[in-house]
């Protein structure tokens, strides 16, 4: 007795109406409720990352779309278009985090990418790289590790959005404020007190380098939104009226984000 022919999966996929596929890549790839993926360093492959979905088995809940080049076609802007990509991981080089993912997916899938949330500064929480990035009179540059490129970390992984990223609609921006403490509360880990919280969100480094920040993401034209949400304490109100110069939006502290 002859044995049956095993026909791929993908062979039955594609005979399917193209509604219907839709209605299976939706059900298969897309994360209900916030729709965030987060990501993780790979244990199976240094130097990449790893992508986590609440409710999905991993590593293999994308298998789909790595299934054929026409069903990958089909799906890419599904995964990439519909679901919001958290880049704040401080046990991972944000920076770096943000590259590795983007080089790894390739341009033209990076390219679907419509909402996208980031820390600011990009670096592990550490006043002194903005007091770096200020050094020379307030906005000198300071070398860093994406590539060589004369820029501070977060300016270059607001770079690579731009460069990138053409269909980027929504930035999201976490701000660690206890970042600019001056180094007397919040050291070492440390909670910062009020006072110190209050402080670090009024040093002047914080502001000037905003013009610089808001200039590289006008270059993206598609960008409708960049919504700000506080951290640690409150904007000080030079600081909003700043972000608000550029058109950005500011959350108030304790409102869930999420569609």
């Amino acid at each position: 007795m002859a044995l049956p022919t095993i026909i791929p999966i993908q062979h039955h996929l594609l005979t399917l109406p193209r509604e219907l596929r839709d209605l299976i890549y939706t059900h298969v790839l897309v994360i209900v409720r916030q729709h965030i993926l987060f990501f993780y360093p790979s244990h199976t492959r240094p130097g990449e990352v790893d992508l986590f979905a609440p409710c999905r088995p991993r590593p293999n809940w994308l298998a789909l779309l790595r299934t054929n080049r026409q069903i990958h076609d089909e799906t890419a802007p599904l995964v990439y278009g519909v679901h919001q990509f958290n880049f704040i991981d401080y046990s991972f080089d944000q920076t770096r985090l943000v590259r590795t993912f983007l080089d790894g997916i390739g341009k033209g899938n990076a390219g679907w990418l419509r909402r996208v949330c980031v820390s600011f500064p990009a670096e592990p929480p550490t006043w002194r790289h903005w007091e770096r990035l200020g050094e020379g009179g307030g906005g000198g540059k300071v070398k860093g590790k994406g590539g060589g490129k004369e820029d501070g970390e977060t300016l270059y992984g607001v770079r690579l959005l731009r460069e990138m990223c053409v269909r980027l609609r929504t930035l999201e921006v976490h701000v660690q404020s206890q970042v600019f403490l001056d180094g007397e509360d919040g050291e070492n880990g440390e909670e910062p007190s009020a006072e110190g919280e209050a402080a670090a969100i009024t040093r002047p480094i914080f502001i000037e380098v905003l013009p610089r920040i808001a200039e590289e993401l006008q270059g993206i034209p598609s960008l409708k939104e960049v919504l700000i949400v506080p951290c640690h304490a409150n904007l000080d109100d030079d600081v909003v009226r700043a972000m608000e110069g550029f058109g950005w939006s500011i959350q108030p502290r304790g409102r869930e984000t999420g569609d």
